[in-house]
């Protein structure tokens, strides 16, 4: 897929407790144990696919994920895009 909505429960830890990837076709749940699987880490480092979140201004969805987050970062154009 060129576009995924990605969205993290239990993100004040990290890998948090539940990862969710929606494609348009699909929706894959993962429930990481003690890290990303690699396909998930592969997923997010892929700067060809748009991951687009519904976080807030603390950003934990991506932190927690271990995406890197620098302020003044602009989450409004692709590789990750931020809805809030």
């Amino acid at each position: 897929p060129k576009v995924v909505g990605v969205d993290a429960e239990g993100n004040r830890i990290s890998p948090p407790v539940l990862v969710q990837v929606a494609t348009k076709d699909y929706v894959i749940l993962e429930v990481p144990r003690n890290k990303l699987s690699r396909d998930l880490e592969r997923l997010l480092k892929d700067d060809s696919i748009t991951k687009v979140f519904c976080d807030n201004f603390a950003h934990k969805d991506k932190v927690c994920l271990g995406l890197k987050v620098e302020k003044g970062d602009d989450y409004t154009k692709p590789p990750i895009v931020d809805l809030e």
